[in-house]
């Protein structure tokens, strides 16, 4: 069965594309890379591939495209098809990495196609292959391109294969794809549901890491509900975890959600106390730009204590920072930038 060996070096070499492709779903990373000549060079293999219906030539094509991913180490290990492989087998890899190239390169469109098309030649991949590699990618590219619906249907069939499996871990964390998904539709109602769901499938693991994560899912949910209390509660057990973990970078994250939900509480004192300690951290971990919304944040309550000097100096920094960056959004957020712009 050629094309279940060759699916394993495939999952082997990007194992962890679950956990890329949803916490790019959940943190709103994006990868907008201009169009270099690698790209219009995986744009010409992809386009002559889908155009190629002989069998025998479209192998040629694809170990083509392999070796030129090999030659610019995009694969750490050469794949070659031999001349016996099965024909889906061979469209099935080609298909899931030039979605893969698509999703990095933000180009989610193209990711959705080829997607699909693996999607419809998967027959004897395993369930953990096809809810890992496939459905969480689709998932992720329906998301990006604002196709709500059809992103939690993607990410259904992924947690249909995981449930089907017992995995509670996997369960735990495409159940919170799906509720990211209706959270960032303004459905934050259908979100609870499902973040409640993911959150009681962790317990039954020993994932301290994918629980800080659910938390704070969680956290932002009941923030848009306007649950303030709930919202504080999630985000302060989330960040309980990030400190017994001991990653900084992580920790500077989940302060900053405690902040604001502190602030949503009116609890101005403890929210300075909490961003205090989260700006040098954020500045050693190279988050520039949270430092910077920080900085806003802490000129704001400032500013409403009276405490003018203070806030000016804190607004300052900020608005200086994003002006460096371009960063209109934030500039316009900065309350008193223009006394310092000017």
């Amino acid at each position: 069965m050629y094309l279940c060996t060759q699916f394993e070096k495939l999952s082997k070499v990007k194992g962890k594309i679950r956990h890329i492709v949803l916490m790019f779903l959940l943190t709103g990373v994006v990868s907008m890379l201009a169009q270099t000549d690698q790209d219009a060079q995986l744009d010409s293999y992809a386009a002559k591939y889908i155009r190629t219906p002989d069998a025998k030539a479209r192998l040629k094509i694809a170990n083509e495209f392999f070796a030129f991913l090999h030659s610019i180490d995009y694969i750490d290990e050469p794949i070659v098809f031999p001349d016996s492989a099965y024909i889906d087998s061979v469209d099935l890899n080609v298909y899931y990495y030039i979605a893969e190239w698509y999703y990095v390169a933000g180009a989610y469109a193209s990711t959705a196609d080829y997607c699909t098309r693996a999607t419809h030649c998967m027959g004897i991949v395993d369930d953990m292959s096809k809810s890992d590699v496939f459905y969480s990618l689709l998932g992720a590219a329906y998301f990006r391109l604002s196709e709500f619906d059809k992103a939690v249907e993607a990410l259904n069939e992924s947690y249909l294969l995981d449930k089907k499996s017992g995995d509670f871990d996997r369960m735990s964390s495409t159940l919170n794809g799906i509720a990211s998904v209706f959270s960032a539709a303004g459905k934050p109602e259908e979100a609870e549901k499902y973040i409640l769901e993911s959150i009681a499938a962790n317990s039954l693991t020993d994932n301290l890491s994918r629980r800080a994560v659910l938390l704070g899912t969680a956290s932002e949910i009941y923030r848009s509900l306007e649950r303030k209390k709930e919202s504080l509660d999630y985000a302060q057990q989330a960040l309980n975890i990030e400190r017994q973990l001991g990653d900084s970078t992580r920790i500077s994250g989940r302060l900053l959600q405690v902040a604001n939900a502190q602030l949503g509480l009116a609890k101005t004192e403890d929210a300075k106390h909490t961003l205090l300690e989260a700006m040098p951290m954020l500045l050693a971990g190279g988050n520039s730009h949270s430092w910077g919304i920080c900085q806003n944040q802490m000129g704001d309550i400032l500013a409403e204590e009276g405490k003018e000097t203070e806030a000016a100096e804190y607004y300052r920094r900020a608005a200086m920072f994003f002006l460096q960056q371009g960063d209109k959004y934030n500039i316009m957020n900065c309350t008193r930038a223009k006394a310092y712009t000017a």
